[in-house]
């Protein structure tokens, strides 16, 4: 079955299934457990999918290329040491994982962060006051509040309307 999110269904219109499964990058994230229902939660996922779906707003481009770059870099650096200094063969598989896999970390750790940042404009969107830096739950905050608790990041306009609730 096919689901079209949109931005004006509430979770009601929403056809019943059984609750999807948490994609492996999302596990964890404390933006997860403020969603009030599952279906509202498997929305904002499948909000989340159809976003990086989109190549146009894909941002991780820039750690592709930056992992195709160093992976010739490292070929030009073993091709160099080779010849140098006569490297053995177990040298450029070091190297790759010497190299690439702090990308690879640090690629992860990005894409994380961007989850993280779609969920938390899923509950603003869906009423539920959170800070857009942090993740925190503003809920329960007096109406004055301009900054975050946690963070101490300012309130956006928008946050602050969901306070006044």
């Amino acid at each position: 079955m096919s689901f079209n999110y949109d931005e004006g269904m509430s979770t009601k219109d929403r056809p019943e299934a059984k609750p999807r499964s948490v994609p492996w990058h999302l596990r964890g994230l404390p933006e997860l457990e403020l969603f009030e229902s599952t279906a509202q939660r498997d929305i904002a996922i499948e909000r989340f999918n159809a976003e990086y779906r989109d190549w146009s707003h894909w941002e991780s481009l820039a750690d592709l290329l930056g992992l195709i770059v160093s992976l010739f870099l490292v070929d030009i650096a073993e091709d160099y040491l080779s010849r140098a200094v006569g490297a053995p063969r177990w040298f450029k598989p070091f190297m790759c994982l010497i190299l690439v896999a702090p990308l690879l970390v640090l690629a992860l750790r990005f894409a994380r962060s961007r989850s993280a940042k779609s969920l938390r404009e899923s509950l603003l969107s869906l009423g539920i006051p959170v800070c857009r830096g942090c993740g925190y739950c503003l809920r329960g905050l007096p109406p004055d509040s301009s900054r975050c608790p946690e963070c101490a990041r300012p309130l956006d306009a928008e946050t602050e309307k969901l306070l006044d609730k």
